[in-house]
């Protein structure tokens, strides 16, 4: 899951119902420094800055497996203008 500071924030409120989520992906805001320490301490998530990702991808690159034309993958993404926001994704 990729966020920013308000997201963060609102992830860790509602962290119980959360059980599939591994990681998290924050991009580095003003003050979001602060709220990276309480999901770190609360939950079972590896919490990680996107400048941190970028810096490990570029240490360890891997060659990509690109999906075959029988792979199937859908994202589908709401901003949560009539709620929180929500993401859903299926690989069959």
């Amino acid at each position: 899951m990729i966020c920013g500071r308000k997201e963060l924030k609102k992830l860790v409120d509602i962290s119980g119902q959360l059980d599939t989520v591994k990681h998290v992906i924050y991009v580095n805001e003003e003050g979001v420094s602060s709220e990276v320490s309480l999901p770190q301490k609360c939950t079972s998530w590896r919490v990680e800055s996107f400048e941190e990702v970028e810096r490990l991808g570029l240490e360890t690159p891997v060659e990509a497996k690109l999906p075959l034309p029988s792979d199937t993958a859908v994202i589908m993404y709401t901003s949560g203008s009539t709620g929180m926001p929500k993401v859903c994704s299926k690989i069959s």
